[in-house]
């Protein structure tokens, strides 16, 4: 259990041994960490995040100038935004992810591409589960048929909101 921080975990610019590694944060209980509950940033690349209870943080997951992320079968619930990908590219959000009863934004996308495939963002308390400005995403829908760039199919997922 990892709480009561203001960042629960943080992979970021000052750790370099980690930068070209394949690191993996798994199974793991991190709570009330009033930042960021997992916070990966400035070239950190290729982080499993899988297995993880994540909630009552600020962001629960944190991504910004990195990429090649793949977040898995997370718990992710009550922070104020659930995944915030800033500047962050070619990262995969599986559908196995419960994002949930966050109170502002299930997950942001801002000046970021990733592979998104995701059934499970709902009941966010401000009725967003996905926030996207200036991104560019490519989603594969429940049956791992690649529906489009540029396109989020928003069938399961409740509210989307796009700013031009």
């Amino acid at each position: 259990t990892i709480y009561y921080n203001g960042i629960g975990i943080s992979l970021t610019l000052g750790t370099p041994i980690l930068s070209n590694l394949k690191n993996n944060i798994s199974t793991n209980n991190i709570t009330s960490n009033s930042l960021k509950g997992i916070e990966i940033s400035f070239n950190i690349n290729n982080t499993t995040v899988e297995n993880n209870l994540i909630k009552d943080s600020g962001y629960g997951i944190y991504i910004e100038s990195s990429g090649g992320h793949t977040i898995k079968n997370n718990t992710i619930t009550n922070n104020t935004d659930g995944i915030l990908l800033n500047s962050s590219s070619n990262n995969n959000i599986t559908d196995d992810n419960n994002i949930s009863f966050n109170s502002r934004l299930g997950v942001v996308f801002i000046d970021s591409s990733s592979n998104i495939n995701m059934t499970q963002v709902e009941n966010n308390t401000n009725g967003k589960g996905l926030f996207a400005w200036s991104i560019y995403v490519h989603t594969i829908n429940s049956t791992g048929q690649d529906v489009a760039s540029a396109y989020v199919d928003v069938k399961n997922i409740s509210g989307f909101t796009t700013l031009e």
